[in-house]
């Protein structure tokens, strides 16, 4: 049994929710579920809103000061809240509340083509950990990668030593609400694997999250990053992934496929892609066209070409710009969404992309309507940070 296995059997399960589709609380509930729907009241509260008191949650939520006093006794007890010194005040301080950092914890993991990353977040939504090994996982077989998925997690967890409450899994390509990998074309051997089955089975967990890496990223700049309500988000790699976010929360088509702007045809007469297609962003502006296209070895180098002004590597920058205002601007002509978020490698990349980026929606989107570029802070961490999110905001929903 591992480090993480052990773990399994003291802390909160059921975190094998979809990603980005629990039901938070509302108002207080029925006479049934009342004291559950209430803890979730008490605590959403408090995640919104640090360091509120009793009080001003009683008045916010409209339960008597009695209840709320019960609840955060209850929550406190559970260990998901603490109660801190009052700062110094005239008559009786009130104390103020806040997510408890060394509550349950989550982990994240993201499998990529080349790497794997996992980390450690907190109820209050810092990374207390992170680690990345370097893997060709295209050339590994699903049990071997998840294999190696699961040691990481192991020693992320023995390391902060928190309680472990959930671990969830992003992963390129098309993955099916059941956690099977439809289609992953930069990792065919692992089309058709059932991920959830086989991690939980790894982990020894009733249910685990699996989802795509690139939903799970503009989750992660939904929740941690940016925490704009209606975006598209764009990530370079090996392949280039997007995820498209509504009012506040992921959309996800009739399919649950939406956001694969890395497929969207960009030059009819460019490379055949792993798809079938040819043409795809992805052959043009993801990571291996853009190193080719600079003449460089890796992307520091890419970036130090780029930074002494290198022709040839400005010129792979412009060209990667310009494709992605073509995918882009067909997904915002659509769907009307005022921001564009660039993440993964495109972040790194971000200084020679965004601008240029711009510049051209401006010219493709109909509207002409005002689009805001951004440049992601969470980077390449995101996938595995909305990962981990997936987790923590299960939590704060159901208080459990």
């Amino acid at each position: 049994m591992t480090d993480l296995e052990g773990q399994a059997q003291h802390v909160t399960r059921g975190a094998g929710i979809r990603a980005g589709q629990e039901r938070g609380p509302g108002a207080p509930a029925g006479q049934r579920t009342i004291r559950r729907h209430n803890r979730g009241l008490v605590l959403s509260q408090i995640a919104a809103a640090p360091g509120q008191t009793r009080v001003q949650i009683a008045g916010a939520t409209g339960l008597t000061r009695a209840t709320i006093s019960a609840l955060v006794d209850d929550l406190i007890a559970s260990n998901l809240v603490i109660e801190r010194r009052p700062a110094p005040a005239r008559g009786r301080p009130a104390c103020p509340l806040h997510l408890n950092p060394d509550g349950p914890a989550a982990i994240g993991i993201e499998i990529k083509v080349d790497r794997t990353s996992a980390c450690v977040l907190d109820l209050t939504g810092v990374v207390r950990d992170r680690r990345t090994i370097d893997v060709d996982n295209s050339a590994s077989t699903p049990k071997a990668g998840l294999r190696r998925s699961c040691q990481l997690a192991s020693a992320l967890a023995a390391s902060v030593r928190l309680p472990v409450a959930g671990i969830a899994l992003a992963v390129p390509g098309l993955v099916s609400a059941d956690g099977q990998v439809f289609e992953t074309p930069n990792l065919p051997g692992w089309n058709g694997a059932d991920l959830r089955r086989l991690l939980a089975g790894m982990t020894g967990r009733d249910s685990v999250t699996v989802d795509n890496e690139a939903n799970l990223a503009a989750l992660a700049e939904r929740w941690y990053g940016i925490r704009s309500t209606d975006f598209i988000y764009v990530s370079g790699d090996v392949g280039v992934g997007g995820g498209v976010v509504f009012g506040g929360e992921l959309f996800r088509g009739v399919r649950g496929f939406a956001g694969e702007i890395g497929h969207v045809q960009v030059d009819p007469a460019g490379p055949v892609c792993g798809c079938g297609n040819r043409g795809c962003l992805e052959q043009v502006a993801g990571k291996a066209a853009l190193l080719q296209s600079a003449a460089a070895a890796d992307e520091d180098e890419l970036c130090r070409h780029a930074r002494a002004g290198s022709r040839r590597a400005l010129a792979a920058l412009t060209r990667a710009a310009g494709a992605l205002a073509v995918a882009v601007s067909a997904a915002l002509n659509i769907a009307d969404l005022p921001m564009v978020v660039l993440g993964g490698l495109y972040a790194r990349l971000g200084e020679w992309l965004a601008e240029p980026l711009a510049a051209q929606l401006s010219l493709r989107v109909v509207s002409r309507a005002p689009v805001e570029v951004r440049v992601s802070d969470l980077g390449t961490e995101a996938a595995m940070i909305g990962a981990a999110g997936c987790v923590i905001r299960h939590i704060l929903a159901s208080a459990d």
